[in-house]
């Protein structure tokens, strides 16, 4: 009902207000004619008439007090007041009508009391519909909840005061007013009165009309007013005295000006709740959807993690399944890692022991031979210094091999000596600098993961040799609370580590192996032109990684 004081008028209020309006002075140009023709005196039509005036002002009152609360419109607090003040009005003016509760009527009535009451009434009401028209589009400046019930008491007891106020005027001051009555008969300053009050009704009409927001409540007050002013002027206007045919329309006309109002706030708030209705039953309907929605997508949910979890199941199965596998292949290839380095000791000491003792006796043999035949003086003697030219050949290549397999340091010395003779064969064969720091410098790796180490660094520098064209090698060997850290670094061309691996570049792989051999990382950092870092890690819990005694 909010949108009757905020919205404007649809087409079809304006249509039915127009029609209303229209109806109204049909009837009253119909009625005008017979306005003073004497009808009979009824003593129940005043009292029925005036007690549902007052029922119809109490409650357009009352609705628009509860709209005044959500809207906080001065106007309509103004209007509200206005149809409260009608309400007492109507009141008194029953009460104070001669012969019928008292032959001179109660509240003190004179001859002339009842008369003024009506003409002040009609006068305030519009006077009130003005005061609405000026300030419908002005808020309270406090707008609490507070300040609307003490805004609202005001305008209770403002109403009240005035009608209070314009019974005193017509009760003890009405001796200084015209007399407007004789009898039941008007005097003529009556119909100065009269046209006076009825020019102040017709005067709201383009008050109301001429609003910048024009609202539904403007609208239907114009029908009021309408209504209003045919009651003032069948009444009062065009007819001669009490109980005449106009005296009679005239109230009629009033009643439907006090049930307009009420009528369309019944109406619209009926359409609210047919609307609340509407909407309560298209929600009740979604809810109903958005249940069986729910409760056919809780079913696919449910089926839907019954599969996942039978999926996950498997998937689980499989990753076990996998590293089972893997461990299985983690440990085949650190056995047969390990059986490669023990076979490489094994070759390599018989290379030493074996072979090297044979040809150093084959030496000793031709250095005989030599010197027996150049005693002789026999042409043997050159082809003996030959064959040991050839011998200490084979002897070289024969340590050079058996080093390559598995350097001697590397089990006698241990990791740190076994590094020092590899890079000081680097600087020997190539010409790289190479720098080399151990720390602590009287390092102890057990094995595995000496050789692990040794394998690396080997690897490492080999790939440096072959493809890097560094020209500097820096090599860190740390060992610290967390385990060993082998960190080589070159300046060499680099590469991009995103490629794709080629099918036989098995050194970067081989490497990684070793360290996952001994549950340490391999890390490898490079950019085209700026060098390559190997970074390996190996815990201090790895297995054999304790100091070697």
């Amino acid at each position: 009902m909010m949108a009757l004081v905020t919205e404007p008028p649809s087409q079809h209020q304006r249509r039915i207000a127009a029609l209303s309006i229209g109806l109204s002075l049909l009837i009253f140009l119909a009625l005008a004619p017979f306005a003073d023709i004497p009808f009979g005196h009824s003593r129940l039509y005043l009292p029925v008439y005036e007690s549902s005036l007052v029922m119809c002002d109490l409650l357009t009152c009352v609705f628009l007090f509860g709209q005044f609360a959500l809207t906080r419109s001065t106007g309509v607090l103004i209007l509200a007041g206005g149809y409260l003040f009608s309400a007492a009005m109507a009141l008194l003016h029953e009460l104070s009508f001669p012969g019928l509760f008292a032959r001179a009527g109660l509240l003190w009535a004179g001859g002339q009391t009842t008369a003024w009451l009506y003409f002040l009434w009609h006068l305030g009401f519009p006077l009130a519909v003005m005061g609405f028209a000026l300030t419908a589009e002005r808020p309270l400046r406090a707008a609490s909840a507070a300040a609307t019930r003490w805004h609202a008491a005001a305008a209770v007891v403002g109403a009240l005061a005035a009608a209070a106020l314009v019974l005193l005027v017509s009760t003890a001051g009405v001796h200084l007013l015209p007399k407007l009555m004789h009898g039941n008969q008007d005097r003529p300053a009556k119909y100065a009165v009269a046209w006076v009050t009825w020019l102040t009704i017709l005067a709201a009409l383009p008050v109301l009309w001429r609003r910048v927001h024009f609202s539904g409540l403007h609208l239907w007050m114009m029908v009021v007013t309408v209504a209003w002013a045919c009651d003032l002027a069948q009444a009062a206007v065009f007819n001669a005295g009490r109980f005449s045919f106009g005296w009679y329309a005239g109230r009629a006309f009033g009643l439907v000006a006090a049930c307009v109002l009420l009528a369309v706030m019944i109406l619209e708030n009926g359409r609210l709740y047919r609307r609340l209705a509407e909407a309560h039953a298209a929600e009740s309907e979604q809810r109903r959807l958005a249940e069986q929605r729910s409760a056919e997508l809780n079913r696919l949910t449910q089926a839907l993690e019954a599969r996942v979890g039978a999926h996950t199941e498997e998937l689980l199965s499989a990753n076990e399944s996998l590293r089972r596998a893997r461990d299985e292949l983690r440990a085949a290839a650190t056995l047969g890692s390990a059986a490669r380095e023990s076979e490489r000791a094994r070759l390599a000491r018989e290379l030493h022991d074996e072979l090297g003792q044979a040809l150093v006796m084959l030496k000793y043999k031709l250095a005989e031979l030599e010197t027996y035949c150049r005693e002789r003086g026999t042409p043997m003697a050159d082809e003996a210094h030959g064959m040991l030219a050839l011998i200490d050949q084979t002897i070289a290549s024969a340590r050079r091999v058996a080093a390559d397999l598995r350097p001697a340091v590397l089990d006698v010395l241990g990791l740190a000596a076994a590094a020092q003779w590899l890079v000081d064969g680097i600087r020997q064969l190539h010409s790289i600098e190479v720098r080399l720091r151990i720390e602590p410098p009287q390092l102890q790796v057990g094995e595995p993961g000496a050789t692990v180490v040794f394998r690396v660094l080997q690897e490492a520098l080999t790939n440096v040799v072959r493809h890097a064209q560094a020209t500097q090698v820096d090599i860190e060997m740390i060992e610290s609370e967390r385990g060993l850290t082998l960190r080589i670094h070159d300046d060499g061309r680099g590469f991009d580590t995103g490629l794709p691996r080629r099918a036989d570049a098995l050194g970067l792989l081989g490497m990684r192996e070793r360290a996952l051999m001994v549950g340490g990382t391999l890390e490898i950092r490079s950019v085209p032109g700026g060098g390559t870092t190997v970074t390996l890690s190996i815990p201090c819990t790895a297995p054999g990684n304790s100091p070697a005694t």
